[in-house]
């Protein structure tokens, strides 16, 4: 995905924008039914009451308005529900949520409609036709709020919910991964040769989005090979470079450089969209906050885990990071380390659940089944985390059989992760 396209998805995402485009599209619908007066035939409106489409408009403006304002309020409040018992970082979810955002931006669409449209009747714009194809306008209108406003209610009914954010980090997550090209579509990269020219950032932030295309199609037209010092969910400082440029012959032209430092968009958060490793930094939020003792819930940590061997087992399954299918050969891309993707969400779990035994054997089972992937890294990663996580349990619990249970099923990964699957 381009830079523009990806501006282009985030702008998209703005609650204000897409309610606006819907006030624009009720309004069009009412001077719609003015220009569609003259097909309609002039025997068709004495079968609907002169008064109907004006009934049925002030019914739909006077609760409208009502319903926009309760759902924004139980929005806002879902939100800082999340905020307080799961990651202020997983909040942001609910409010891209295209049908949250859909339903909100239809009901007030919807009082728009009406309100316009009253004052159109009022102002006598309309034919007894024109009327006529107003009604008509008018029950579609309805028809399309009731079918959102249930489908409204029944999203409430799981909003804010811990259950919930999970299901929608881990979508979020699943989808960076999926879309993600093996090396971004580059080729693989293991380190700048000496003698590449440091491209410096010019903003400071987390590096959001990388136009590999964009990078691609620059360093083709200078002959150049362009090195990608940093993966989106990087903080970039001003002091570090973004890039490294391969064959500029000891300078690089202004021009250039600047077309390839637009080719990165540096922001002050880590967004889902290329940066997969996020995702498993918000879940390893969420099960910290449960495993803290004001909220004590090992539960939620639980589902985490299991959640968090589900997206890994997406990567295990399509192998990423080990054969690149180039398409940009003039950028090369670090690749992605299993061993990274393990520190996120494994380590914060093992440390803050290492007093409950419970929390234990989950990470246990889960290292025992990724150890079995034969993507590169897994089994070495899945071994790692599972003597860090015994040694933390070692020193966190109490009672010898809960150490004895967590030494055992350590031992069957560390000697033979391919029966480790058999472990209950």
């Amino acid at each position: 995905m381009g830079k523009r396209l990806f501006l282009l998805g985030r702008l998209t995402q703005v609650l204000w924008l897409r309610a606006a485009l819907f006030c624009l599209a009720a309004v069009a619908a009412v001077l719609l039914a003015h220009v569609l007066a003259p097909f309609v035939p002039t025997s068709v409106p004495t079968t609907v009451g002169e008064d109907a489409a004006e009934e049925l408009l002030k019914i739909i403006a006077s609760s409208m308005l009502a319903v926009a304002t309760f759902s924004l309020a139980t929005m806002v409040a879902a939100v800082g529900s999340v905020m307080g018992n799961t990651s202020p970082r997983a909040a942001g979810l609910l409010l891209d949520d295209r049908s949250a955002q859909n339903a909100l931006s239809s009901f007030i669409a919807a009082f728009i409609f009406s309100v316009v449209g009253l004052v159109a009747v009022g102002a006598r714009y309309f034919t007894a036709e024109g009327r006529f194809v107003l009604f008509l306008m008018t029950l579609a209108v309805l028809v399309l709020v009731i079918m959102r406003l249930l489908k409204w209610i029944d999203q409430l009914s799981r909003l804010g919910r811990v259950g919930h954010v999970i299901d929608r980090v881990e979508q979020a997550t699943r989808q960076a991964l999926q879309k993600r090209q093996p090396f971004l579509g580059g080729r693989r990269d293991g380190e700048a040769p000496p003698g590449c020219i440091p491209v410096l950032a010019r903003e400071v932030g987390y590096v959001q989005h990388v136009d590999v295309a964009h990078l691609n199609a620059v360093a083709g037209r200078e002959r150049l090979i362009v090195h990608l010092a940093l993966l989106p969910g990087a903080f970039v400082r001003l002091s570090r470079p973004l890039l490294f440029v391969e064959g500029a012959q000891g300078k690089l032209d202004a021009k250039v450089e600047a077309a390839l430092v637009r080719s990165v968009v540096v922001g002050d958060a880590r967004t889902f969209q290329q940066d997969p490793r996020f995702g498993l930094v918000v879940l390893a939020e969420i099960a910290s906050r449960a495993l803290s003792p004001a909220v004590n819930d090992p539960g939620t940590a639980i589902d985490v885990v299991g959640t968090a061997v589900r997206l890994l087992s997406v990567w295990a399954e399509n192998h990423w990071e080990e054969e690149a299918v180039c398409k940009h050969p003039h950028v090369a891309v670090p690749p992605l380390s299993a061993a990274d993707f393990f520190d996120d969400v494994f380590r914060p779990v093992a440390r803050d659940g290492a007093g409950m035994v419970e929390v234990g054997v989950a990470l246990q089972k889960a290292f025992a089944d990724l150890s079995t992937a034969k993507a590169a890294g897994f089994a070495e990663a899945a071994r790692h985390h599972s003597q860090a996580a015994l040694n933390r349990a070692e020193q966190g619990l109490t009672f010898e059989d809960d150490k004895q249970v967590l030494r055992r099923l350590a031992a069957q990964v560390e000697a033979s992760p391919s029966d480790s699957r058999s472990l209950t």
